[in-house]
C-alpha cells in the first residue's frame, strides 16, 4: 500500500474496507455480512479412457442447465472407427459430475476421455463404502504398483 507499510489506523481501516466492499461487489462475500455459504468440496469418482482407436464424439455438453451431471451407464459418447465404421460406445462407470470433458476428435487407447467426481461428504467418509481419497486415513499404498 505504499511508504513502506507505514499508515496510520484510520487509513489502513479504511483501505480494508474498501477492500471487503469490493469482495461484497464482485459476490465472493455476502452483502450482509453473514456467514458465507459452506465450501462444496469434490472427490474423483471415476476416470473414463478410451478403449479404441477413432474419433470422439461426446455426447454430454457444458452448456446445459446442470452441467455434465451422469450416472452410472449413462452414455458419455462414441468411438467411431473412420476405416470400417465401428461404433464404440463409452459409459459412465460412476455417477458424478463431469469435471473434464476432452472434446478432441481423435483418441486412441488410454486417452483420458473425461473425469468424474461427485461432491464429499465428511459424514460417510470415514465408512468403508465411502470413495478412497488419495493419501487420507488408508494404510494402503495409493500407487498401483509402488516402488521400493
Amino acid at each position: 500500500m505504499g511508504q513502506l507499510g507505514r499508515r496510520d489506523e484510520a487509513t489502513a481501516l479504511r483501505r480494508v474496507e474498501g477492500v471487503l466492499k469490493a469482495l461484497r461487489h464482485l459476490g465472493v462475500l455476502d452483502q450482509d455480512d453473514s456467514a458465507p455459504a459452506p465450501i462444496r468440496e469434490w472427490v474423483w469418482s471415476a476416470g473414463v479412457t478410451a478403449e479404441a482407436t477413432g474419433l470422439w464424439y461426446p455426447e454430454f455438453s457444458f452448456d446445459a442447465d446442470i452441467i455434465g451431471e451422469v450416472a452410472e451407464g449413462d452414455v458419455l459418447g462414441r468411438i467411431v472407427d473412420p476405416v470400417d465404421g465401428r461404433e464404440h460406445t463409452v459409459h459412465a462407470p460412476a455417477g458424478g459430475r463431469i469435471f473434464y470433458g476432452m472434446h478432441g476428435l481423435t483418441v486412441a487407447p488410454g486417452k483420458e476421455l473425461a473425469a468424474l467426481a461427485v461432491p464429499w461428504d465428511p459424514d460417510t467418509a470415514t465408512r468403508a463404502a465411502a470413495l478412497h481419497i488419495p493419501g487420507v486415513g488408508s494404510t494402503e499404498p495409493d500407487e498401483a504398483d509402488p516402488r521400493p
